[in-house]
């Protein structure tokens, strides 16, 4: 929230800035270059503690110190998994691992007698477990 408010300050200040430069005919490259100087000045000087707030939360974020950013998915995905292994502790899920092996019937493998299904790979979960 630092970061935002310290970019809001920022464009309060350059926004007149430059329509004040525009509108006195300096020609729109010169004014967003001299409103973004005087605007990083007057930031500079007297939004210290606005900057100071905004730089500690990117060194938190992009430190590796700070929480991951998940989307919904991610955590509707985490809540089902963690829903599915408290209701049955004999299924274990280790979504993040790959499979060390093929599951029957890829590239060439013989597939079980009886015409039936390969097993799951490691950490999968079958069909038929999830449409109960």
């Amino acid at each position: 929230m630092a970061f935002f408010k310290y970019f809001l300050i920022r464009a309060a200040v350059f926004v007149p800035l430059f329509v004040i430069f525009y509108l006195l005919g300096v020609g729109a490259i010169f004014s967003v270059v001299f409103a973004a100087l005087i605007a990083f000045c007057v930031s500079y000087i007297f939004f210290r503690k606005q900057r100071d707030a905004a730089t500690e939360q990117m060194r938190n974020r992009f430190s590796g110190r700070a929480k991951p950013v998940r989307t919904a998915t991610e955590l509707a995905d985490a809540d089902a998994e963690d829903s599915l292994v408290e209701a049955h502790p004999d299924v274990v899920v280790n979504s993040d691992a790959r499979p060390k092996t093929r599951p029957a019937g890829a590239r060439g493998e013989a597939r079980p007698p009886g015409g039936s299904h390969p097993a799951p790979a490691a950490g999968q979960i079958p069909k038929d477990f999830l449409d109960s």
